[in-house]
């Protein structure tokens, strides 16, 4: 038996609990070094299974074991120490405690079939991670690390049930939106456009309607860019018409419809749109319901410009 088999037995952690705390020691692992690669360090149920019957050729790599000695400081100085036959004394329960929501399941065993329902605010946690990190990463990077993930997340919601499985797919719709805008800033519109239309569908069904709002808005976006002017009127009046009341989101929707009317060729519509959307603009910020409203263009397309203040960071 390992060190490392020891501790997380005595703490009782299934796959699922032991995921939770290596996440958010990732994290913090990460802002301590300065290095956000570290918070995109995850365990697959084969590590989990390799590591604890200590079944390894090697040590994990240089971030895993960072993450490692983070999680277990009071108990090694080095990851190499975990993959160790133990010192013969006893490890206490309680004693690696480091909560992560308040519905996690401390020291307790979740049952076989059981899904955690801290994984709700754990990926969406994930999901500010890899937006922060971006611009440091590049796209190609946080959309491979998004499109690995979307498995994952299907798998548990679909365990799930009742309005935890509602929550775990209107997670999976975010990410899915965040696999779409990741493909868009690559330059790829094909997958864009497929992971924008797994979004909508997953939003629906969980009853998301501000989320399939923002997903039909930037779908009306796209339409508007492929010149295609019915799509373009028809996707943003479906987006205006399920916005919900946040003026942000609506100023979103009025400038894809003063857009779409603008292909079309309804100046008037178009003006009659976009002066909603400065007045929309103008209470978001007096509301601060806008992190910077002024990434959205009112005077014409803005690419990317909603994405910054989109679902992904909130």
């Amino acid at each position: 038996m390992t060190l490392l088999r020891r501790l997380v037995g005595a703490e009782r952690w299934s796959y699922e609990a032991l995921c939770l705390h290596f996440a958010r020691a990732a994290r913090e692992t990460a802002a301590k070094k300065a290095n956000p690669r570290i918070a995109h360090v995850a365990v697959s149920q084969r590590t989990y299974t390799r590591w604890l019957a200590g079944d390894l050729k090697g040590l994990p790599s240089r971030e895993a074991c960072l993450v490692l000695e983070y999680l277990f400081t009071e108990h090694v100085t080095t990851a190499e120490e975990l993959f160790q036959a133990p010192v013969d004394e006893p490890v206490s329960s309680g004693c690696l405690e480091r909560p992560v929501g308040p519905n996690v399941l401390i020291g307790g065993v979740l049952p076989p079939a059981g899904v955690d329902p801290a994984l709700v605010p754990h990926w969406q946690g994930m999901l500010q991670v890899l937006s922060a990190a971006h611009n440091a990463l590049g796209s190609a990077q946080i959309h491979q690390s998004a499109v690995r993930e979307m498995p994952v997340i299907r798998g548990f919601r679909e365990r799930a049930s009742g309005g935890l499985a509602v929550s775990l797919r209107s997670v999976e719709a975010r990410w899915a939106e965040f696999a779409s805008w990741t493909a868009d800033t690559m330059g790829d519109p094909q997958r864009a456009a497929f992971w924008l239309d797994q979004a909508l569908v997953l939003a629906q069904y969980a009853d998301d309607p501000a989320l399939a709002s923002y997903v039909l808005m930037r779908q009306a976006q796209g339409a508007v860019e492929r010149g295609d002017a019915a799509a373009a009127l028809s996707l943003a009046g479906r987006a205006w018409q399920s916005a919900g009341g946040s003026a942000h989101d609506r100023a979103l929707c009025a400038v894809r419809q003063a857009e779409a009317y603008a292909l079309a060729g309804d100046g008037r519509g178009s003006r009659r749109a976009a002066a909603e959307a400065v007045r929309l603009v103008g209470q978001a910020e007096q509301i601060g319901a806008a992190d910077d409203a002024g990434v959205i263009d009112l005077a014409g397309p803005d690419r990317r410009g909603h994405d910054r203040t989109g679902w992904r960071t909130r």
